[in-house]
């Protein structure tokens, strides 16, 4: 009997955001032998949890580990994640809970790729993630920068899309108004959608020498999914 994997991301009316986490799915799934792996979205996009659980349950599958497509560890990693583990249960499946994605040294990977990608010779990093209400998803972010600055040797500051500050437009103009000559941002998001056009969009009104896209579909974050698998899995052993 395969194992099951659901990733729960949040949902966004874009599609582009669900076609990310489809594609990691199916990566995962391509990489890891007798696995059935779906993608479920808590909000605004389909599958709904209890449609790709049912869905996995006629594939046969019988023990299901559940991951958060998240990159912190907030609101919806704490609240919503363990009402679809009682889902999965209820249906009869044996339930393993994951981690959230990050911090991993992989994303630091990704993000340093991207940065090397956009060929710019920067002396300064913004990375803008979307923001929380919950300070340890914000205070994640702002550890995750302090990682970055230490592997790349230059001034990286954490900003946010929204619900905290600084917001992305003041963090490249501070960077700027402190020395910078070229500032990069990094768009600290897994898909596309309303917060990483926003933040390409501040960050070049106010000089953003570079953008990245979202990390996405990239290699390391199917990598550090594969990773956070084989975790639940291990613990549960």
């Amino acid at each position: 009997m395969p194992d099951g994997l659901l990733l729960v991301a949040h949902g966004s009316r874009d599609p582009r955001a669900a076609a990310v986490a489809h594609e990691v799915a199916a990566a995962v799934e391509e990489q890891v032998d007798d696995l059935i792996a779906e993608a479920a979205f808590l909000e605004l996009a389909e599958p709904d949890p209890p449609s790709a659980l049912a869905n996995l349950h006629r594939r046969g599958v019988g023990s299901v580990t559940i991951l958060p497509f998240l990159l912190n560890h907030a609101y919806h990693s704490k609240t919503d994640l363990p009402g679809v583990a009682t889902a999965a249960r209820m249906r009869g499946l044996r339930v393993r809970l994951g981690s959230v994605l990050g911090p991993h040294d992989l994303i630091l990977d990704a993000i340093v790729r991207q940065l090397t990608a956009t060929g710019v010779a920067y002396d300064a990093v913004v990375l803008a993630a979307a923001g929380s209400t919950d300070p340890e998803a914000n205070a994640t972010v702002a550890a995750v920068a302090r990682a970055l600055s230490d592997r790349q040797h230059v001034p990286v500051t954490p900003a946010y899309a929204s619900a905290a500050e600084p917001t992305v437009s003041d963090a490249v103009g501070r960077s700027y108004r402190a020395g910078a000559a070229r500032v990069a941002v990094v768009t600290y998001l897994l898909a596309p959608g309303y917060f990483a056009d926003a933040i390409r969009d501040w960050a070049e009104a106010e000089g953003a020498a570079a953008v990245t896209e979202p990390l996405g579909g990239s290699p390391e974050i199917v990598d550090v999914v594969v990773a956070r698998l084989f975790e639940a899995t291990s613990a549960s052993s």
